[in-house]
């Protein structure tokens, strides 16, 4: 669970992929305009993250599902890429 809207990554996320747990997160940072991820976002300020972490609970994900989707977005050869072509994009211009 992480109730932070101001951490763009936070341990919250780490953990998901170490312990193959599903997360709750407000949509900041890598949460952002994400709906595949395995866990639930917290939409408004006004909506309790309760309900997200109910919905995510009956959804009942597999830890090897969580840990594929994490290193299938976040492990660090992937991040390394993004940011290798961002930098690509930045001297471009």
């Amino acid at each position: 669970l992480c109730t932070s809207r101001t951490e763009s990554q936070h341990l919250a996320g780490i953990e998901m992929g170490a312990c193959g747990l599903p997360i709750v997160a407000p949509p900041v940072g890598v949460y952002w305009n994400r709906t595949d991820f395995p866990g639930g976002i917290c939409k408004t300020d006004h909506e309790p993250c309760g309900d997200a972490i109910r919905i995510a609970m009956r959804l009942g994900i597999p830890q090897d599902t969580v840990r594929a989707y994490w290193q299938r977005e976040f492990d660090m050869p992937v991040i390394k890429a993004q940011w290798e072509k961002l930098v690509a994009e930045v001297e471009a211009q």
